[in-house]
């Protein structure tokens, strides 16, 4: 049986997070293990009074989803950072997912500090669902956002293999750039000579496009988007947005043992900026 973790702070972002854990739990039969974290540097007396309403609150919830829904579901607190507690809790339980829901847009304190989401991506070896829209039913509508990388390959596999692709259309989306353009136009080359330039990269990436697509077995509706002024990220949500997608599906690249707690500039920006769900998926070696 799959396991499905959810990371609860007990706010409404984490209601939406728990219902489409819940949801995809009901549909792959797996079970639910909702994980909530105690602040252990606070006084013992608060931290023991949280601990309590904690575990009255997080038993309720695992007790409504057991009964109202048919799913097992059990409910832990553990003291620490939630980071860190959900990190910790995905590897004991041997997690196949983790749901998490959108953080909370706190401008200077994200500088500084990052989000609970962003530390826990950056410390999860296991794929992450962050669950932005509420939840009404599976997801339609899947765009797979690819480099063409074994970490990207990885990433779609793990949707497969957890049953987000069954019921949906899935769309392959590919940034692509011309490195030349820039030059040509400091070089004043014509606007037709340009034109073709950008057009014949297009093609050689079309091309690999087709080829990927077809080395990993995969069919969907492919395009190209053309990096412009914008962010990959934001070329990638430019997408997701004209399809309506509800879920994107992004990769990871490897990491070494040092660079772990560094999440890509791509998934960490598509997590910042879309409205859809969005699936990131660490690379198998990623330990």
């Amino acid at each position: 049986m799959k396991t499905i973790l959810v990371a609860t702070d007990f706010s409404e972002r984490s209601d939406r997070a728990l219902r489409r854990a819940t949801l995809l739990a009901k549909n792959d039969e797996a079970r639910l293990v909702l994980v909530h974290g105690i602040d252990d540097e606070q006084p013992e007396r608060l931290a023991d009074s949280a601990r309590r309403e904690a575990e009255t609150l997080i038993g309720e919830l695992a007790h409504s989803v057991t009964t109202f829904d048919g799913v097992a579901c059990e409910g832990v607190v553990v003291s620490g950072p939630l980071d860190e507690v959900v990190a910790t809790a995905a590897e004991d339980f041997d997690a196949d997912l983790l749901v998490v829901g959108a953080h909370r847009q706190r401008p200077f304190h994200d500088i500084f500090l990052g989000t609970t989401v962003d530390r826990i991506l950056r410390r999860s070896l296991r794929p992450v669902l962050m669950a932005k829209s509420t939840p009404a039913g599976p997801h339609h509508r899947i765009l797979f956002a690819t480099d063409m990388s074994q970490g990207c390959t990885n990433a779609i596999r793990t949707a497969r293999d957890l049953g987000l692709l069954a019921d949906a259309r899935l769309s392959v989306v590919h940034v692509f750039a011309a490195p030349g353009q820039e030059l040509m136009l400091h070089a004043s080359a014509s606007t037709k000579e340009v034109l073709a330039y950008v057009e014949s990269e297009r093609s050689k990436a079309a091309s690999r496009l087709s080829a990927y697509l077809g080395d990993i077995g995969l069919e969907a509706d492919a395009r190209l988007a053309e990096l412009a002024e914008v962010s990959t990220a934001g070329t990638i949500d430019d997408c997701a947005r004209d399809m309506k997608a509800d879920l994107i599906v992004i990769g990871t690249q490897a990491r070494s043992t040092i660079a772990r707690f560094v999440l890509g500039s791509v998934a960490q920006g598509v997590l910042r900026s879309t409205a859809s769900d969005v699936l990131v998926v660490p690379p198998p070696d990623a330990d």
